[in-house]
């Protein structure tokens, strides 16, 4: 080996032996941040998952609401019938002779 050639291989391990933490520490904090993330995502799924059952809830809530209101209306109507033919009744009853 020549004096250029183990010059040149000491200069590239001092450079790796430099290098090598470097690139250990970055390895470490993308895993940490690849922990984090995928905490962080899990998290939200929960909360999207939360979040559609809630939606389901209150849909099943307004289509109760919905037929409520709509068997209100029909009772207001025969309500409405009822009172009209009592009181024709009774003004019949009163003007008939």
């Amino acid at each position: 080996m020549s004096a250029a050639t183990t010059t040149t291989c000491i200069i590239n391990v001092n450079q790796m032996s430099q290098t090598m933490p470097q690139i250990c520490e970055s390895c470490l904090r993308l895993e940490v941040d690849i922990k984090k993330f995928k905490n962080d995502i899990g998290h939200m799924k929960q909360v999207e998952n939360e979040l559609r059952q809630k939606i389901d809830s209150h849909l099943t809530t307004k289509s109760c609401l919905q037929a409520k209101q709509k068997e209100n209306e029909e009772l207001e109507k025969k309500y409405f019938l009822i009172v009209i033919y009592y009181y024709f009744y009774e003004f019949k009853k009163f003007y008939s002779f």
